[in-house]
């Protein structure tokens, strides 16, 4: 923990000490973690000042394994800009793909599933900083093999480089 703790501490202070990057810039890539219903590696790509492709490969109690991929569009600074940190944080809404490997369902066992799912978030992006935390919710539809609906929620952060 007080890895972690010196990691995060030095991350926040590099853009005082001349190391300046944002994260929303097009071409911006960062690579992080979310945990909640599925945990896993995420990663960003900036298309846009206010458009993204992110993707998350990992794994949850239900699946031992799962790939997925969204398009999220940004509404930066939509809570006003009262004070800094309401002006840095930006709901975003996505839609998405993704494919399941050996998921249990009505205990049954398949090999694949394939859903379609719509995150709904928040992301922080701190100014003048590298990173992001966001937290999401996602209404899911399994497509094959059963159609099933259910809601994911995760909390995550990423380091854009």
């Amino acid at each position: 923990m007080k890895k972690l703790f010196a990691i995060l501490l030095l991350v926040l202070m590099l853009p005082r000490y001349g190391w300046s990057v944002s994260a929303n810039q097009p071409g911006d890539f960062g690579l992080g973690v979310m945990v909640g219903d599925t945990t896993s590696l995420t990663g960003q790509m900036w298309t846009r000042n206010d458009t993204a492709i992110d993707f998350a490969v990992g794994g949850s109690y239900q699946q031992a394994a799962w790939i997925q991929a969204d398009f999220d569009k940004h509404f930066l600074s939509a809570f006003g800009r009262s004070t800094r940190f309401m002006s840095e944080l930006g709901p975003y809404v996505g839609a998405g793909l993704g494919v399941g490997f050996n998921r249990t369902v009505g205990g049954t066992k398949y090999q694949n599933d394939y859903f379609v799912r719509v995150p709904l978030g928040v992301a922080w992006l701190p100014a003048r900083t590298p990173v992001d935390i966001f937290i999401e919710v996602a209404p899911t539809y399994d497509v094959a093999p059963v159609n099933t609906v259910y809601l994911s929620g995760n909390l995550g952060g990423r380091y854009y480089f």
